[in-house]
């Protein structure tokens, strides 16, 4: 990592799909979510995707559980990373 404005970023949920949002909204069937949307791009039917929601604000409560909060970023803010092939 070369460069963050955020600093704070999820590691813990993975990719929004159909039960998601059945859970939260009762709106899962045909709801445009990342799974289908990723396997649809890799051609793949991977169960489930973990990526790096960089710009996503979860916290987890002394109790134990997770609560996704007001994202931190703003307009304009970026990450800049570099690959490196070792």
């Amino acid at each position: 990592m070369i460069y963050d404005d955020v600093c704070r970023h999820d590691l813990l949920h993975p990719c929004c799909r159909p039960e998601m949002y059945d859970f939260f909204y009762g709106n899962g069937a045909g709801h445009p979510n990342c799974l289908d949307n990723i396997n649809g791009a890799l051609k793949e039917n991977r169960t489930s995707i973990t990526p790096v929601n960089l710009f996503m604000n979860t916290q987890i409560n002394p109790d134990g559980s997770i609560s996704v909060k007001k994202p931190l970023s703003k307009a304009g803010d970026k990450i800049v990373l570099r690959a490196e092939k070792t």
